[in-house]
C-alpha cells in the first residue's frame, strides 16, 4: 500500500517516454514486481508526479513555453484580449522549419479533434519530401475554425517558409474558413479541394434526393465523374450539359451540385487542375494519415497543452 518501490518507478518512467499505455505499464511492474502491489493509481500518480517535478516551479502555460524554447521550436501564440487566456498555439520543430523551406512544393492542411482537454481544434499541416514521404510542416491548436483563426495559421507559415518563396499547390476539405485566408496569404499558390471527401458527399446527397443507395453510386461513378474528370473547358461545358439534361427530374441534386461544389470547379475538376503541380495530390490523404497517427500517440482526448506537445513532439522525432 506504501507505493512503487525503485525499481518498480524505473520501468513506469522508461515505459511512459516511450508512451505506453498506463495499463500495459502496469502489467509490467506486476510481473516484474509482483512484492510492490501495484494498481493502476500507483501508475497515474507517479506518472503526475513526474510530470510537475518537470515544471520546477513554472505553471502550466510557462512550462508549454519552457519545454518549446528548449526544443528549438519556432512558436507563436495569441491571447485573448488583455487576458493571459492562450486561444491559439502554432508550432514548428526546427528540422521540418528547413525541411519546409527545402521541400515547399505541396502542403496539406486539415483539422482533426478530440486531442486536447481544451476541445480545441487541432490542425496538421503536412509536406512531401522528393522521397514521397511526409513530415509535419507544423501544426497548430486553434479555438475556433472561422477565417480569423485560420489566417492566423496561414500568416504564421508564411512567415515560415519566407516571403520568397511559393507552394505550388495547397490540398484542403472545402472548410469555408479557409477558402478566403489561403487566397489572401498565398495568392500565388494553387488551392485544391479533396476529390475524396467532395465524391463522398456528393453520393451521400445523391443517396438522399433519390433514396436508392445503388442509383446514387451510378451517377457518382457515371455523369458525376465524367463530368470532373473533363480534359478541357470545352469538354467539361458539354459533360455538363449532358449531366444536366440526364438529371433534369433530380433538380434538387442538380441544383445542390452546382450551388455547393461547381462554384469550386477550378479547386478540383481536371481542366483546371492539370495547370498546376500536385504530384497527383488531389486528395487530403496524407493529412489523414498523420492524423491517424497523431491519435496512435496521443493515446488519449484529454491531454493539457504540456502533455500534447511533448507526444506530438516524441512523434515528430520517431
Amino acid at each position: 500500500m506504501s507505493g512503487l518501490s525503485i525499481a518498480s518507478k524505473l520501468i513506469v518512467r522508461d515505459m511512459s517516454s516511450a508512451q505506453a499505455k498506463p495499463c500495459a505499464i502496469l502489467a509490467v511492474v506486476k510481473e516484474k514486481h509482483p512484492k510492490d502491489n501495484p494498481t493502476i493509481k500507483h501508475v497515474y500518480n507517479y506518472r503526475d508526479k513526474m510530470r510537475k517535478d518537470g515544471f520546477e516551479g513554472r505553471d502550466l502555460a510557462s512550462q508549454f513555453y519552457h519545454i518549446a524554447l528548449e526544443n528549438k521550436y519556432a512558436h507563436y501564440t495569441q491571447t485573448e484580449g488583455d487576458s493571459s487566456v492562450i486561444t491559439h498555439v502554432f508550432m514548428a520543430h526546427s528540422e521540418s522549419v528547413d525541411l519546409f523551406r527545402t521541400y515547399h512544393w505541396y502542403i496539406g492542411i486539415d483539422s482533426t479533434y478530440k486531442t486536447n482537454k481544451y476541445k480545441m481544434p487541432f490542425v496538421e499541416i503536412i509536406g512531401m519530401t522528393p522521397c514521397n514521404n511526409n513530415f509535419k510542416i507544423a501544426y497548430a491548436i486553434i479555438k475556433d475554425e472561422t477565417e480569423g483563426s485560420y489566417r492566423w495559421v496561414l500568416h504564421w507559415l508564411r512567415v515560415l517558409i519566407g516571403f520568397d518563396l511559393n507552394p505550388t499547390v495547397i490540398v484542403s476539405d472545402r472548410e469555408l474558413g479557409l477558402l478566403k485566408p489561403i487566397l489572401e496569404v498565398f495568392p500565388h499558390t494553387a488551392h485544391l479541394l479533396c476529390i475524396w471527401h467532395i465524391n463522398k458527399d456528393v453520393e451521400d446527397r445523391a443517396y438522399k434526393i433519390m433514396g436508392d443507395k445503388s442509383i446514387a453510386g451510378k451517377f457518382k461513378n457515371g455523369k458525376w465523374r465524367t463530368l470532373i474528370e473533363s480534359l478541357s473547358i470545352a469538354e467539361y461545358e458539354e459533360n455538363l450539359g449532358k449531366m444536366q439534361d440526364s438529371m433534369s427530374r433530380y433538380q434538387t441534386l442538380i441544383s445542390y451540385v452546382e450551388e455547393t461544389w461547381l462554384v469550386h470547379k477550378e479547386k478540383f475538376v481536371v481542366a483546371w487542375m492539370k495547370n498546376f503541380l500536385h504530384f497527383g495530390n488531389t486528395t487530403t490523404s496524407r493529412v489523414e494519415s498523420e492524423h491517424a497517427s497523431l491519435k496512435q500517440w496521443l493515446n488519449t482526448a484529454t491531454g493539457s497543452l504540456d502533455t500534447v506537445w511533448q507526444k506530438v513532439h516524441k512523434q515528430i522525432e520517431a
